[in-house]
């Protein structure tokens, strides 16, 4: 025979509030299962990024498909950068995007895309306040505005992309 339920009413408000403490507890943890797992993507593209500019630092003079891909690694790192909490994981990809800098820097001396890349990638450490990275890129591109090794046409152009970033970051 099948016992009946257990139907009590004097149990109805502790029935209640277990109810109520499992239904408020699962959203919590599942927003916290969500942060982990976003956290943890946040840190494989941020690697990823890293690793794929440590591999266009190889390359002695890029041409344009490698200044573009320098820049655009350049630009998920500094988009990535923020939401890192690794200490470890934000000092080496702090200082490989701040390579790449370096690298656009010398090869905007002869090569204008790359001026427009290192402008790109400060304005994505600005919006996603990767300060490090935004602070490197308009050096670069002060430096590129005074070179004399720079011809006319990428110094105005450096120029013009330094007093944008400037202007932006003066809002």
């Amino acid at each position: 025979m099948v016992s009946p339920a257990n139907t009590d009413p004097t149990q109805f408000p502790k029935i209640l509030t277990f109810a109520l403490v499992c239904g408020l507890s699962w959203q919590a943890i599942l927003e916290t299962g969500k942060s982990l797992a976003v956290g943890a993507k946040n840190n494989r593209d941020l690697a990823k990024a890293t690793q794929k500019i440590d591999e266009g630092l190889t390359t002695s003079t890029p041409d344009s498909a490698q200044i573009q891909t320098l820049a655009n690694n350049t630009t998920k790192v500094a988009e990535k950068l923020p939401a890192i909490t690794d200490p470890e994981l934000r000092k080496d990809a702090v200082q490989t995007a701040t390579k790449a800098v370096d690298k656009l820097q010398i090869a905007a001396l002869e090569k204008p895309e790359a001026v427009s890349a290192l402008e790109r990638i400060g304005k994505q450490a600005s919006a996603s306040g990767s300060k490090n990275l935004e602070v490197a890129a308009k050096e670069s591109l002060k430096t590129i505005s005074t070179s004399d090794k720079a011809s006319p046409e990428i110094k105005r152009r450096a120029t013009a992309a330094f007093e944008t970033l400037s202007k932006a970051s003066d809002l």
